[in-house]
C-alpha cells in the first residue's frame, strides 16, 4: 500500500507539470499583449524553453521519487519544476480573465497565487544543494542552518503573499491579502535567500572534496552540469550573445546529471564523459582557430598577391582541418591526460614501455622483477604473487617494494 501511494503521488507531480503546460499552451495565445508587461518583449513564446526544462524537472523528480522513496531530493526536484511551471500559468490566466482590471474571486485567488508560488521552487533548489546526493547533511553540526534555511523561507513565503501592491502575475489587481509588512523586510529575506544560496554551493563543494568511492561519481556528475551551467553564464558574460535556450538547456544538463547520480544509473561513465568533453571541446576551439586564422591569412595573401579574394582559400583551409583533425586529437587526447588523468597516463606510459622490454627479455628473474615493479605502478596492490605453470612447482611469492623494504 505504501509503494502504491508512493507511486500514485510521484504520478500526481509528473501528470500536474504535464497538465499546466498543456494549459499554458491553450491560454497564452490569446493573451497576446496582456502578458508581454510581465514576460517582457519575448512574449508568452520567449518562457516556452523554460516551461519546457522546468516541467521535464518535475517529471524527473517524479521518477526519482517513485525509484528512490527515502531520498528525499526527487520530491525537492518536483517541488521545484512545478512551482516554476505553476507561476506563468497564474500570469496567462489573470491576463486573459481580467484585461481591463475587473476580475471574479476566483482569478483573484490565481493571481494571488502567482505572487508567492515561486517560493517553493526556490526552497527545492536550496534544499536540494544542502542534501545532495545522499538525503542527508554534510554534517550534523549544520541542523541549526537547515532549521534557519526552513525559516527564512517560510517568513519570505508569508511576505510575498501578504506583499501590499499589486499582483505580480496581474499588475492591474491589487493584493487582496496585503499587510502592512515594511518593503526593507522583503527585501532582507531575499537577500538572505540568496546568501544561503551561496553557502549551500559552497557546502556542495566541500562535500565533493570530501567525497570518495560512489559518492565521489555522484559528485562529478553535478559539478559536470555545473560546468556546463557555468561555461553559458561566462560567454554571456563575455559578451558572447547565446540564444535563451542555451541556458534551458544547460539547466535540463544539470538536472539530468543529478538524476543519474541519484539514481546511481552508468555512474562510472562520467569519467569518459569528461575526457571526451574536455578533448572535443579543446579540439573544436582549435580547429575554428586554425580554420578562421587560415581563412584570414591566405585571403590577406591573395588579395596582396591577385588584388581579390579567392574560393580556393576556403577549399584550402577545409582541407587543413580534414587533415589536422586525427593528429590534432591524439594531441590533445595526450595533453589531456597527461594533465587531469595523470594516473591513467602513467599507466598507459608503463605498461606500454613494458612491454617493449617483455619482447627482448630472456631471464625469468628479470621479468619477474620487471612485472611486479610494472605492478606496483600501475594497480598499486598490497601485494602480488606470480605463479609459473609447469616450470615452478610451488607458487613463488613476490613481495612488493614496501614488503622487499622492511
Amino acid at each position: 500500500m505504501k509503494a502504491r501511494l508512493v507511486a500514485g503521488l510521484a504520478g500526481t507531480f509528473a501528470a500536474s507539470a504535464l497538465a499546466l503546460v498543456v494549459l499554458y499552451l491553450v491560454l497564452a495565445p490569446g493573451v497576446g499583449r496582456a502578458a508581454r508587461t510581465v514576460f517582457g518583449a519575448g512574449g508568452w513564446q520567449g518562457e516556452m524553453p523554460f516551461i519546457l526544462t522546468m516541467a521535464a524537472t518535475a517529471l524527473v523528480g517524479a521518477v526519482i521519487a517513485a525509484k528512490r522513496p527515502r531520498n528525499p531530493i526527487g520530491w525537492l526536484l518536483a517541488v521545484l519544476g512545478l512551482s516554476f511551471v505553476a507561476f506563468p500559468n497564474t500570469v496567462v490566466a489573470a491576463a486573459s480573465a481580467a484585461p481591463s482590471g475587473n476580475a471574479p474571486t476566483f482569478i483573484y485567488l490565481v493571481a494571488w497565487v502567482g505572487n508567492w508560488i515561486w517560493v517553493p521552487g526556490h526552497a527545492g533548489a536550496l534544499f536540494t544543494l544542502l542534501l545532495f546526493p545522499n538525503g542527508r547533511l554534510l554534517s550534523r553540526r549544520l541542523r541549526p542552518l537547515a532549521f534557519f534555511t526552513a525559516a527564512v523561507l517560510l517568513a519570505l513565503l508569508v511576505s510575498a503573499a501578504t506583499f501590499r501592491g499589486p499582483l505580480e502575475a496581474a499588475p492591474r489587481l491589487e493584493n487582496p491579502f496585503a499587510l502592512p509588512i515594511p518593503e526593507p523586510v522583503s527585501a532582507t529575506l531575499i537577500l538572505a535567500v540568496l546568501a544561503l544560496q551561496v553557502l549551500a554551493c559552497g557546502l556542495l563543494v566541500v562535500r565533493f572534496w570530501r567525497s570518495r568511492g560512489e559518492e565521489r561519481q555522484q559528485m562529478k556528475w553535478v559539478a559536470f552540469g555545473a560546468a556546463i551551467l557555468a561555461a553559458s553564464f561566462l560567454l554571456n558574460l563575455a559578451g558572447i550573445t547565446l540564444p535563451r535556450w542555451t541556458d534551458s538547456l544547460g539547466t535540463a544538463v544539470m538536472i539530468s546529471a543529478v538524476a543519474i547520480a541519484v539514481l546511481r544509473h552508468r555512474l562510472y561513465d562520467i569519467d569518459v564523459l569528461i575526457n571526451r568533453t574536455l578533448v572535443y571541446g579543446a579540439l573544436t576551439g582549435a580547429l575554428v582557430a586554425v580554420y578562421a586564422g587560415g581563412v584570414a591569412v591566405l585571403q590577406y595573401a591573395f588579395r596582396a598577391l591577385a588584388g581579390q579574394e579567392s574560393q580556393l582559400v576556403i577549399v584550402a583551409s577545409t582541407l587543413a582541418i580534414a587533415a589536422l583533425f586525427s593528429p590534432l586529437r591524439q594531441g590533445i587526447q595526450a595533453l589531456i591526460d597527461g594533465l587531469f588523468y595523470r594516473r591513467k597516463y602513467d599507466a598507459q606510459r608503463t605498461l606500454a614501455a613494458f612491454g617493449v622490454r617483455l619482447r627482448g627479455e630472456v631471464e625469468l628473474d628479470h621479468l619477474a622483477d620487471d612485472f611486479v615493479a610494472v605492478v606496483e605502478r600501475t594497480v598499486q596492490p598490497a601485494h602480488a604473487s606470480l605463479w609459473l605453470r609447469e616450470m615452478i612447482a610451488e607458487p613463488r611469492g613476490l613481495a612488493t617494494s614496501e614488503e622487499r623494504e622492511n
